[in-house]
């Protein structure tokens, strides 16, 4: 999150706004400045997430003896 939001004061501090077409995301607008933050953040989320979830897989194949959690043999 810290990256997309670095990017876009880097191009906002050029005069330079963001125009995503198929989203419909404009950062030149106070809309799509807190739309583009809504996704950062739910990015940041999906991100956490998905970590937890491999994390959590890894450690429940640890205690059952694979490094898949598929049974051997």
């Amino acid at each position: 999150m810290r990256d997309l939001i670095q990017f876009l004061e880097d191009i906002q501090s050029k005069n330079v706004d963001l125009y995503i077409h198929n989203s419909g995301i404009d950062t030149s607008t106070p809309t799509g400045k807190m739309m583009f933050s809504f996704l950062s953040v739910f990015a940041e989320f999906e991100r956490s997430m998905i970590r937890s979830r491999v994390q959590s897989g890894m450690e429940r194949a640890k205690t059952h003896g694979t490094k898949s959690g598929k049974k051997i043999g």
